[in-house]
């Protein structure tokens, strides 16, 4: 079930591509890749490893965005933390602040109770504030999620999505992110917060700190509600 899941996910991507090579020009991938890795020695040996990229590519009408993510910890040499997460988003732009989107997410966290976490969603997403150094993005509509249990069995909820996107760019070589996202559910409730700040080291490599804080109303037995990732990474722009 993973691995269809995955499957529907390309579908999803490649449809997004059917729809952006419908544009008269076809815009160019732009993004960033990320990888951050810290290790400790002493009383407790502890190895955490990260890698994320995300690209976008803005077209006159469509707006297409890939992410990709991967992170690893141990300690000891045991694995205590295994999370990959693929997400797919199309936008298509009614008016130079108004939009339509499409996303589709998929999660596999080996810690979280779940074997794998799938959703869905369309809605209505608006520019609230789009200048030099601010820019804030808001989006709601339905959708649905599909979890699958470690310990078998599976639960369908429809949800409605609520996000945020701030940017600030602080200076020519800095800039702040703050992401909010909501999956409203009516049995569970799944929030996620992203905070980071770069810092440019050169023309394309910079040095960004994030903290991601993600809490579920409801879990799996032995499961915590609010997990939490610091990271220290390198990234390096693409365009």
């Amino acid at each position: 079930m993973r691995y269809k899941n995955a499957i529907c996910l390309g579908i999803l991507a490649v449809t997004g591509v059917t729809h952006a090579a419908e544009e008269t020009e076809l815009g160019v991938w732009t993004g960033d890749a990320e990888l951050g890795y810290v290790a400790t020695t002493g009383n407790t040996e502890t190895t955490t490893a990260n890698a994320n990229l995300d690209f976008t590519q803005e077209q006159v009408k469509w707006r297409n965005n890939l992410r990709l993510e991967a992170l690893n910890t141990s300690e000891d040499e045991v694995t205590s933390a295994e999370r990959y997460l693929a997400a797919w988003k199309t936008d298509y732009k009614v008016t130079d602040l108004n939009f339509l989107f499409a996303t589709a997410q998929y999660e596999d966290d080996r810690f979280s109770g779940y074997d794998y976490q799938a959703t869905a969603a369309l809605g209505y997403g608006r520019t609230v504030i789009s200048n030099p150094a601010h820019k804030l993005n808001l989006e709601i509509g339905p959708g649905f999620r599909h979890s699958e249990l470690e310990t078998g069995g599976s639960e369908d909820e429809a949800i409605v999505k609520l996000a945020a996107k701030y940017r600030w760019v602080l200076s020519e070589t800095a800039k702040f992110s703050q992401d909010l996202v909501a999956d409203v559910g009516e049995e569970s409730t799944v929030t996620k917060s992203i905070s980071a700040l770069s810092a440019k080291l050169n023309g394309r490599l910079a040095m960004k700190v994030s903290y991601t804080v993600k809490h579920e109303s409801e879990v799996p037995a032995g499961s915590d509600k609010t997990n939490t990732e610091t990271s220290v990474a390198l990234v390096y722009s693409f365009l």
